[in-house]
């Protein structure tokens, strides 16, 4: 039963990460709402975080920022090893081992995302390629993280996210089930 469950868990998860990937080369530089833009790959890596496969997370954090350094005109590993990095780092925190509503993980996604943009805008600003500390950080980083955790709401209200997290369980792992044993007959 578990592997129907994992099994169903994947084909979401794949799914899902071919619509961002699409949404990432075909919409995302097009759009530009007070100089942010959505990163998708930001959501597909949060994504990857709450279904709780922390091997999962990291080589999708990798194969993630690789795809956007490559379909975008930035510095190519930038992004890679900020979200390999990231969602390592996310995957092992609190937050990324425990369930919530769509909207707390949202507000989850918009904080790892402004992180990211953040680290990532000072780097671009360390290598020449942004001009201005303010314009970085208020012009860029900002409005793309905001945007981002707001697209990330219907990604996680679909179903691609298991809604119960971790949880202490005799399993150790997701409840699927019951936590206690049911009755047995005694043999008389």
């Amino acid at each position: 039963m578990d592997l129907h469950e994992q099994g169903m868990s994947s084909r979401t998860f794949v799914i899902a990460a071919i619509v961002c990937v699409l949404l990432q080369a075909g919409l995302a530089p097009q759009i530009s709402i007070a100089g942010g833009r959505v990163n998708f790959m930001i959501i597909l890596v949060c994504l990857s975080v709450f279904s709780g496969d922390p091997t999962r997370a990291v080589v999708c954090g990798f194969c993630s920022g690789l795809f956007y350094d490559l379909s975008a005109a930035v510095p190519v590993g930038v992004m890679s090893l900020l979200l390999t990095v990231g969602s390592f780092a996310l995957v092992h925190s609190a937050v990324g081992q425990t369930g919530g509503s769509p909207s707390a993980r949202g507000v989850t996604v918009g904080a790892f995302a402004l992180v990211i943009n953040v680290i990532y805008s000072i780097i671009l600003l360390f290598m020449g390629l942004e001009t201005s500390f303010v314009v970085a950080i208020f012009g860029h980083a900002l409005p793309s993280s905001i945007l981002t955790g707001l697209v990330a709401i219907p990604f996680l209200m679909s179903g691609v996210v298991p809604q119960s997290g971790y949880g202490f369980s005799a399993r150790g792992g997701r409840q699927t089930g019951m936590r206690f044993k049911p009755k047995t007959r005694k043999l008389k």
